[in-house]
């Protein structure tokens, strides 16, 4: 059974990837010299000529976030192939959720193929953030790597065995709970307006 120390460790990495994807993207799409951003479905359905360089922009982020979180102490490759499914899942969950709100009607017909070249999305993420991981994970001296991860899970052990530790971990349990309820309140808000729009 893995210790408390591994399970933090991991879902401490996990957030981390995800954040670093997400934070690379935003970059890219801040310092991009194309005036006009690009959205996520003209990358994956090439209606101009900017769509295949968008398709390759949109693999960047996970690639680089891999081999950011290289670096994160404890890390292995199925910690950082997580990272990039959740990333790249938080991005098309939306258009799941709403197709009929978010999708431009002329690729209404198109929605179960469109299922298909998320479902493909999220599987590339996947993909590139564990080769982003691997190419970084291997150049990596291995004794700094192991130095750093038994430093990570000293850390979190005394973390663990502190007095706040308790408190906290109550706290951050609570703070989940009422996040969980205010995400699904606004989901319901926001899909009753959408059904009262489409009607």
């Amino acid at each position: 059974m893995a210790s408390l120390s591994t399970t933090l460790s991991v879902l401490l990495a996990v957030v981390a990837g995800v954040a670093l994807i997400h934070l690379v993207s935003g970059v890219e799409r801040r310092f991009r010299s194309d005036t006009i951003s690009a959205d996520l479905l003209d990358a994956l359905i090439p209606r101009d000529s900017a769509g295949y360089r968008d398709l390759v922009r949109i693999a960047i982020p996970p690639v680089v976030g891999g081999m950011l979180l290289a670096f994160w102490p404890g890390t292995n490759g199925g910690v950082a192939g997580a990272a990039g499914f959740f990333a790249a899942f938080l991005s098309v969950w939306p258009v799941y959720q709403f197709p009929l709100q978010l999708l431009p009607e002329d690729l209404y017909p198109f929605w179960p193929n469109l299922k298909v070249l998320f479902g493909g999305l999220v599987g590339m993420s996947t993909v590139l953030t564990y080769l982003g991981f691997i190419i970084v994970d291997r150049t990596l001296p291995v004794a700094g790597t192991l130095a750093r991860a038994q430093r990570w899970v000293q850390i979190l052990d005394r973390l663990s065995a502190s007095r706040i530790y308790g408190p906290a971990k109550y706290g951050f349990a609570t703070v989940l709970v009422i996040g969980g309820i205010y995400f699904n309140r606004e989901r319901i808000r926001i899909g009753d307006r959408a059904h009262a729009l489409k009607h």
